[in-house]
């Protein structure tokens, strides 16, 4: 099973060009020894990461960008997650360029702070909210945990999505205007 990374701060995680995920440059942590490894999922099986601990004596290496980087997201609300396929809708673009069809994420219960496994993009979207909201909200992992134990009804889907939003984000912080990412998330295999 893999672990919950050190540091669930995903905000610092880039894409480059080249596909690879990296942290923002060196100068901009408030920590010194801040790199991609701490907010990895995998980091604890990794080939780099343990080869950089055991010549620490002799060499300083920082990585700072990675193609097998596993980042985690963070679910307060946990309805619904344990589906085999389901999306989230976060308020920012910057999951959708974060992340790529294909890649994975490790699922954790922000609350507990439990691993709930790993997901492989299947798609990313982005928009106004208000859009994302109707085109989006169906297939969200707590609107379907929601319909499955009869909580709403098929009519209530986009009214209680925008609630939910709101009592996470802060209504000022989501107005129907403000662009928003969609990622679908499927079990992984692996």
């Amino acid at each position: 099973m893999t672990s919950v990374p050190k540091n669930m701060d995903s905000k610092r995680i880039k894409r480059l060009n080249n596909g690879r995920l990296t942290v923002e440059p060196l100068s901009s942590f408030s920590k010194p020894l801040d790199v991609i490894c701490d907010h990895c999922a995998i980091s604890d099986k990794c080939k780099f990461k343990r080869y950089a601990e055991r010549h620490s004596a002799s060499l300083q290496l920082r990585i700072t960008s990675c193609e097998e980087c596993i980042p985690a997201i963070g679910f307060s609300i946990s309805t619904g997650l344990n589906l085999y396929e389901w999306n989230t809708i976060r308020i920012s673009e910057a999951w959708s360029k974060r992340l790529k069809t294909g890649d994975r994420v490790m699922v954790v219960n922000s609350n507990t702070g439990e691993s709930l496994g790993i997901r492989t993009v299947q798609e990313s979207h982005s928009g106004k909210l208000a859009d994302m909201i109707e085109e989006h909200a169906r297939f969200n992992h707590a609107i379907q945990g929601e319909l499955l134990l009869g909580k709403i009804k098929e009519d209530q889907i986009n009214e209680r999505m925008t609630r939910i939003i709101r009592n996470s984000y802060g209504s000022n912080y989501a107005p129907p205007d403000r662009i928003s990412s969609v990622l679908y998330l499927r079990k992984s295999a692996k």
